[in-house]
């Protein structure tokens, strides 16, 4: 396993420029798109999950990890004990929506994204 030394994408969204928000997140979505092309979904994308690889002279090289809840979910997918609420689509609540599979990763990088941009998550779980 690759040693990754400079934290998570959660302790260091603030304070990214712009520029190096749009780097970070199109390099992060290739390792799902990797994993969709063999029939695995990860499951749980969220910042904390989404680590840095330090590299001298240039912007620190973005590494999905946590790959282990993937197969666990694969194998028991009603449960969703473990996941990160605040970043889960909506099937992985409801199966009504259907079941969790690749789509389930876009939504959630989705909001990853969303948060990396705009400094706050699409949806507040918090009671106004």
């Amino acid at each position: 396993m690759e040693h990754v030394d400079g934290g998570h994408l959660g302790e260091r969204a603030k304070t990214m420029s712009f520029e190096q928000k749009l780097w970070t997140a199109i390099p992060t979505t290739e390792p799902a798109r990797h994993a969709h092309r063999r029939g695995v979904a990860h499951l749980d994308l969220k910042p904390e999950n989404i680590l840095f690889h330090s590299v001298e002279n240039r912007w620190d090289a973005p590494k999905v990890a946590d790959w282990g809840l993937s197969k666990y979910l694969l194998e028991h997918s009603n449960s969703v004990e473990g996941m990160s609420q605040q970043y889960a689509a909506p099937e992985q609540f409801d199966d009504s929506y259907g079941s969790a599979e690749d789509l389930t990763d876009v939504y959630q990088l989705g909001a990853v994204f969303y948060e990396l941009f705009t400094g706050r998550p699409p949806f507040d779980n918090r009671r106004r």
